[in-house]
Order: structure tokens, then sequence, then C-alpha cells
């Protein structure tokens, strides 16, 4: 920022015990320079601190840096299109929970215009967004082929604004920016991205453009390189890609990550299916919670009017694999049981005598017959129904013959018989 921006108020001074006024300098006496403290007394309401700004909950807060962080080729570019787009037209076509509308400037260095509207088109088409209500209150700004610079190193290695600087903060201002999208972080400085001490002056850079503006500024991050499961790096902020000061400047963070092979498998999902699905965790949360659940999305693909196609993500309920799972398992379990059920009703029937005969007797043929133990022969016969509306129905030498049980006795005292009716 400008040597003579003076967030503290009063004379400007400078940090070697000078002040400039003019073309003079004088010695300033440090002990002179009041610190801006704040203390507390008996009157002190807490009722009357302002709530936190917040844009969106959680995930974007006025005056305060957001770390968006992904490995190439997952689409973070168009999850962040999609915040921007909700927070300035206050529709929640997400899971997210808007705070507040506001006017955006999406900033990316690495697509053309174009290639920014058609991802825009294809976001208000899937989501039946009319392009009007972006008027005044979406901001693009491409710097395909040119970068804008926040921060840039100077020969004498001080890391200072760049001058695009100036003009992004001015443009802020003059349409009453609350939220500044950066795609990619890494393309808005110079320095070495593995320099914690370097990097943490270009997010200095930042957080005087949030203080200055009061804006909310989400920075798209990469992650380092990451193996062969996709999903290691969820939730895990330390996984960014270059130096640790980024993360520890940000006070929120979150992480985008494709499912995995394996997790697919879990799912009971065919790979095309799970090939498609991304999820969003929370990473570093100072100001709230962590969700203890990830967001679930499909990238699905969206035709636009001129013939390309885009993809969109779109909220995916993983709730509901884990039930149609659960209940694939159970109807494969009652199969499993039916199956069981009419072998041992088609075994009973050929060696039953008698069209109704003492359970124990049954059993102890069942025994002979198969040359189980008496568990298992017993486990088998008592899986037989009870009660003839019930009747297990079989096909022996052409002819159907109906299986069942029947009790008896009092509820101390039971006992049971098996019959068999063939039908003529």
């Amino acid at each position: 920022m400008s040597g003579s921006d003076n967030p503290l108020g009063g004379e400007s001074t400078v940090y070697s015990g000078r002040e400039q006024s003019g073309a003079t300098n004088r010695v300033v006496d440090p002990t002179d320079m009041p610190l801006p403290t704040f203390s507390f007394d008996q009157d002190f309401d807490p009722a009357q601190l302002p709530i936190r700004p917040w844009i969106m909950m959680g995930r974007l807060l006025r005056g305060y840096i957001t770390a968006f962080i992904a490995p190439a080729g997952v689409g973070k570019s168009m999850f962040a299109l999609i915040f921007a787009i909700m927070v300035a037209t206050g529709k929640s076509i997400h899971h997210a929970k808007l705070q507040e509308t506001a006017n955006v400037l999406v900033l990316n260095n690495e697509e053309d215009e174009d290639e920014i509207k058609r991802r825009v088109a294809a976001i208000c088409i899937f989501y039946r967004i009319p392009f009007s209500d972006l008027t005044g209150k979406f901001y693009g700004l491409s710097g395909y082929g040119r970068s804008f610079l926040i921060a840039q190193r100077m020969d004498n290695h001080t890391v200072v604004a760049a001058p695009d600087t100036v003009r992004i903060i001015a443009f802020c201002k003059r349409h009453d920016i609350g939220l500044l999208v950066i795609d990619p972080f890494v393309s808005t400085h110079d320095v070495p991205e593995n320099d914690n001490t370097e990097i943490e002056k270009v997010v200095s850079e930042y957080r005087s453009i949030a203080k200055e503006t009061g804006v909310a500024i989400m920075l798209v991050h990469h992650t380092r390189k990451i193996g062969k499961d996709s999903e290691a790096h969820a939730g895990d902020v330390e996984a960014s890609r270059g130096a640790s000061s980024l993360i520890g400047a940000a006070r929120i963070a979150f992480t985008l990550a494709r499912m995995s092979k394996e997790n697919a498998d879990k799912h009971g999902l065919d790979w095309h299916v799970g090939n498609r699905l991304v999820r969003l965790d929370d990473g570093k949360m100072n100001f709230s919670l962590k969700s203890a659940e990830a967001e679930w999305y499909e990238m699905v693909s969206v035709d636009l009017p001129n013939g390309d196609s885009v993809g969109v993500p779109v909220p995916f309920d993983i709730s509901e694999l884990a039930k149609r799972a659960e209940a694939e398992k159970a109807e494969d379990r009652t199969k499993q049981i039916e199956a069981r059920v009419t072998e041992t009703a088609n075994t009973v029937t050929k060696f039953m005598t008698d069209d109704e005969q003492p359970q124990g007797e049954v059993i102890s043929a069942y025994m002979a017959k198969t040359g189980l133990k008496r568990t298992a022969a017993n486990d088998a016969i008592k899986m037989l129904p009870v009660g003839s509306a019930y009747a297990v129905k079989v096909m022996v030498n052409n002819v159907r013959t109906a299986i069942w049980r029947e009790g008896h006795g009092n509820e101390k005292r039971p006992y049971y018989t098996v019959h068999k009716l063939t039908e003529e």
C-alpha cells in the first residue's frame, strides 16, 4: 500500500524514526506516538458489538481472507464463479447460507474473457438465473495474457503493492464491491511461492485491500501434488501448495477434492459416476464451527446455445447412496433368505411321509437327508413360515406343494408341527 496511508490516524510517520512532511524530515520520538489501545469499563455492553459481517456464513467474511484450495482440473474455478453468482444475485443455489447480497469482482488470470462468460452462462442456464440479475452486480476481469498483479518483488528484494492494486481498490470502492475473487492466488505476485516471509508480505497486501475496501476476499489456490488417493487432502489445509503463511493468514479455508475410486466402490458407484463427484470440506474456521460432513457435488454437462458445453457442479446427496446401498443389501439378504427357505421346503417335501408331522421328527429327518448338524438343521426348519397363509410353495416332480408350520400349546411350552399340502 502507499507509504502515505496511515491506518492508525494522525500524522504520517515512517518506521525509520523520521516523519516526512513535504520536502523536510524531522526525527520523531517513538514515545510521542500513541498506541491505538482499547479497554473495558463497567458500562461495556457486548450486545452493542456489531455482528460479524458475513456475506456467506462460514465461508466469506467482509474484511477477511478465505482460501479455497484444490488440485488442478477438479472445478475450483467453477465453484468460485458459483459463489460469486450467489452473492451477486442472492440466490442460494448451493448448500451455503447467504447472509448478504453484494456486488462482486472476479479476477481470473488463467482464462480469457470468452471462457469466463461461457462458464457464467452455463451456471445461469442450469440454475435458471436471468442474465439481467447480474447487471451492475457481477464484474469479471480477465488477466489472460497479462496477469493483474497485487504484489511484486523489487530489485532490492522488497515486496510492494503493484500498480494494479490501486486500480482494483479504486474499482471496489467505486462499484461498492463486497466480494473479490482472485483466481488463482499464485498468478497475482512474482515472489517465490515457497518463501514464507515473502508470501506473508503478499498476503499483507490482500489484508490491506480487505481493510481499506471492506470486501471479503476469496483466494483460489492449488494443492501440492497429490498421490493416487484423490481425497487424501480433503479438509487438509496443509495440503496447499507453497508457503504455509498463506493459510496462516487466511481466517477461513476449505478444500475441493474428487471422489476416490475406493470411495466410489464403497458406495457401490460405477466409476463413470464416481469420477464426476467432488467433495467440499471445511479446512479452517476461525469464526465458526467446522462441519464434520463433506458437501458433495456432481459435475453435470450443460450445453450452450453456441454448441459448446461446460461442466457445472450440482449438489449431490451422498446420503441417498448410503440409503440405496443399504436397501440393496437388505433386498439381497431377503432374496438369500427366500432362496434358503425354498431350498429347505423343497427338501422337506421329498422326505415327509405324512401331511402333518412334529417339527422334531422333521428336523431329525432333515439332518439325515442333508448331513447337517442339529443346530444348523434346527435353524433351517425354523425358517419355514408359520401359518398356511404364508406357506412356501414348491414344485416337486411337476406337483405344486405348500409347506408351512403351525404353532401349538402355550407361550411357555410351545411346540410346532410341519404341514405339507399337495395341490391337485
